[in-house]
């Protein structure tokens, strides 16, 4: 496929898919939520309600031209800059997916520039820029995942549908190994042409995998990573399946390569620094590992009778003689906004912060307990 055919149908791809993923997460743009904003900034202030419906209509708005305007790049410019500026003002806006289609347009509006300008660049390396970032998205998930929480508790939990209907009571360490290894291998493999087809298959199985576990015939959670799954595993077909060359493709002084190599620094490099807590989670493509952080408010019982009645369900109780109440961050940023908040430890001491400010106006009501280990709730933990 021509690069100019590929380029556009990949900005149709991913505008549209973004614009699916903001609507079913509405709640984390709009001021229809009680979970409590996080700005990554505490100098930036509370925006007005109808400053975040009018900026959440226009992404909407320019998601739309994005998708079936002929000449985008400078709606993919306004549409970049607004979203990433307004991503600021609350830590939960930053996820992994939002991340990665934004960077996408961010690409392909840059790909557009270089043919508008008729600049001496070559926008297939704009496409091979891509092509990297999805090596290294596979790479590192896969190392992520290779600890005793993916194996002991994120495993099993992912393939209950399947023991349930089996029977199986119990899912050996050496299956969520060898599921790690195996993603490792599906990004390995994209990178050359000699194996890419393997790789095309490995991670376009993964995704169907993941799909029908957390999807309506499995678990049925986390929705809004639905569409994100149907649209990678399409993206990586497209990008790969007859692509015959190395996937970091030439290097030049220009505009194509400056992009690949950011690629490659902060989704090649950078991913390496957060074993040693120096990286976020979500921009090192840690998913599902089960070594994300998780936040977690104990509270008094008349802390917990002072709470709207809608957000009792959220009231977990930890197991064992001590019977200690506390509401969940993740459980509840999940319930409220359809998204699982950002697990680091800074963005939920600002929730805490804020959740002690709207519901009790204090500055520190509860203790606030965070964990590395991520525990997938059951139905019966809910009371």
């Amino acid at each position: 496929m021509p690069p100019d055919r590929l380029l556009l149908i990949l900005r149709k791809i991913t505008a549209a898919t973004l614009f699916v993923l903001m609507a079913i997460s509405a709640s984390v743009w709009l001021p229809i939520r009680q979970f409590p904003i996080a700005p990554v900034l505490n100098s930036l202030p509370a925006l007005p309600d109808t400053v975040c419906y009018l900026v959440y209509a226009s992404l909407m708005l320019l998601l739309g031209l994005i998708t079936f305007s002929k000449q985008t790049a400078k709606y993919i410019l306004v549409f970049c800059l607004l979203f990433w500026a307004y991503s600021l003002f609350d830590y939960t806006r930053i996820q992994v997916y939002y991340l990665q289609f934004s960077l996408m347009l961010a690409g392909v509006g840059l790909a557009e520039y270089i043919k508008e300008k008729k600049l001496d660049d070559n926008p297939e390396e704009v496409l091979n820029g891509f092509r990297l970032f999805f090596v290294f998205c596979y790479i590192w998930s896969g190392v992520y995942k290779l600890n005793g929480a993916f194996y002991h508790s994120v495993m099993p939990w992912f393939l209950e549908p399947i023991t349930h209907l089996l029977g199986i009571s119990d899912v050996p360490d050496w299956v969520g190994e060898t599921v790690a290894i195996i993603e490792l291998l599906g990004g390995v493999f994209l990178l050359i042409p000699q194996s890419r087809k393997l790789g095309v298959a490995i991670v376009v199985s993964i995704h169907l995998f993941i799909f029908g576990c957390i999807g309506p015939l499995g678990h049925n959670w986390n929705v809004i990573t639905w569409p994100w799954n149907v649209a990678m595993s399409v993206i990586v077909l497209l990008l790969f399946w007859n692509f015959t060359a190395y996937a970091w493709g030439k290097w030049h002084l220009n505009i194509s390569t400056a992009f690949k190599l950011f690629v490659v620094v902060f989704a090649g490099l950078m991913p390496s620094l957060y074993s040693q807590g120096k990286w976020d989670s979500s921009f090192s493509f840690n998913l599902y590992s089960g070594t994300s952080k998780s936040g977690v408010i104990f509270l008094t019982e008349p802390e917990i009778a002072q709470l709207p009645a809608n957000l009792q369900q959220y009231i977990l109780k930890q197991p064992g003689s001590t019977g200690q109440r506390y509401i969940d961050l993740t459980y509840w940023g999940y319930g409220d906004l359809k998204v699982l908040p950002y697990p680091e430890e800074r963005a939920f001491r600002k929730m805490h912060r804020n959740f002690s400010r709207t519901f009790y106006n204090k500055e520190n009501v509860g203790i606030l307990y965070m964990y590395s280990h991520y525990d997938v709730w059951l139905e019966s933990q809910k009371k």
